[in-house]
């Protein structure tokens, strides 16, 4: 799994370009924390994605990408696999 953001700082607004592959796992779920109370959980995890998340107020993001596969009946424990700061001014 890897993720790619483009840009990582600038003023707000700030529109961010996320883009990565997925975990593999047919049965898996993967969801991107952008940081800011918003999240995505339609995250693929058998082939790559995208996204587009805008920044609205200046501050200082941890986005993180967290994976997880399912273990029969019970939910997927989340891991955090990838982290990326994100500065808007």
């Amino acid at each position: 799994m890897q993720l790619k953001v483009i840009p990582t700082s600038g003023p707000a607004p700030l529109a961010v370009e996320f883009t990565g592959t997925g975990s593999g796992h047919v049965e898996g779920v993967m969801l991107l924390d952008f940081g800011d109370g918003h999240m995505d959980d339609s995250i693929p995890t058998i082939r790559g994605f995208e996204r587009v998340h805008t920044y609205t107020a200046p501050g200082t993001y941890r986005v993180e990408l967290k994976s997880g596969a399912y273990g029969g009946q019970h939910p997927a424990k989340l891991t955090t696999v990838a982290t990326v700061t994100i500065v808007v001014r």
